[in-house]
């Protein structure tokens, strides 16, 4: 089935989000312009967080007006919106916090590894992990200096069918893609873009504004499979891999910050 997916690529659902809330808000910042059209947002669960782990392993009950109707074993989970029969998927995805404050992530599996750990062993872990894609992704700052010197040495060992980018809504109007983008580009190397919400109540209508949008040829589910009732298995994660490593058709889209805006995003992030 030939469809096209829109996916925020870097999504932090902190616990004290009101979950039904922050999947609203991607309902209303993705365009869905035909009935095939699927959103999805891919995690970037922070050491400790656990939002994939414990809604995969009911630990965490999906939020009221909400049910989990098919789960891909390769990492992803279908809710349904019980109102409308909307479709959300949560794909699975970590974000790792190494050493030198480089954030790399874990796409599609999660691991453990310990935040400190060296950037170049955590990419080496993510890389030995079954079914993963590793990423980095920008965020203020650290992407000069030391840093970006770090990057570019990663980016040189590990070719774009291992090591993918992902642009974030923080990176401000104005503010130029820089070498690395541009390198990417030259490469053929995928550049996502994500979201990238805050610790900090606002921040829950963030999801689904800074997205991708791609052309997935995903399998037919059977056809006596009810996904508004009850729960099926469902395959989405292998299409989206492959996709996500081809780069073919991904276009970003939605909307970044301005300079006063992201100031605004800081600041509240900082008072929480």
């Amino acid at each position: 089935m030939n469809i096209t997916l829109f996916l925020d690529a870097h999504v932090h659902l902190y616990p004290f989000y009101d979950l039904a809330a922050a999947f609203a808000a991607a309902f209303r910042a993705m365009p869905r312009r035909s009935a095939r059209d699927l959103r999805a947002l891919l995690l970037a669960d922070r050491e400790g967080m656990e939002t994939y782990r414990k809604l995969a392993g009911d630990e965490l009950a999906p939020p009221p007006g909400w049910k989990i109707t098919a789960f891909d074993p390769e990492g992803a989970l279908r809710l349904h919106e019980t109102a409308t029969g909307r479709p959300l998927w949560l794909v699975a995805g970590r974000q790792h916090a190494t050493r030198e404050r480089l954030e790399l992530c874990t796409l599609f599996a999660y691991p453990e590894i310990p935040a400190g750990t060296g950037a170049e062993e955590t990419l080496q872990e993510i890389l030995r992990t079954p079914g993963a894609v590793a990423a980095v992704n920008w965020a203020p700052g650290k992407w000069l200096g030391k840093r970006g010197k770090l990057l570019k040495k990663l980016l040189d060992a590990n070719g774009p069918e291992k090591l993918v980018l992902v642009d974030t809504s923080l990176r401000p109007y104005g503010w130029p893609e820089g070498s690395v983008f541009r390198r990417a580009k030259a490469e053929g190397r995928t550049i996502l873009a994500g979201s990238d919400p805050l610790a900090a109540k606002s921040e829950e209508n963030i999801p689904g504004k800074y997205r991708v949008r791609m052309p997935l040829d995903i399998p037919d589910e059977p056809e006596n499979g009810d996904a508004e009732s009850e729960e099926n298995d469902a395959s989405l994660v292998p299409a989206l891999r492959q996709a996500v490593v081809s780069g073919r058709g991904i276009v970003r889209e939605g909307a970044r910050e301005t300079f006063f805006s992201l100031r605004k995003r800081l600041k509240a992030h900082q008072r929480h």
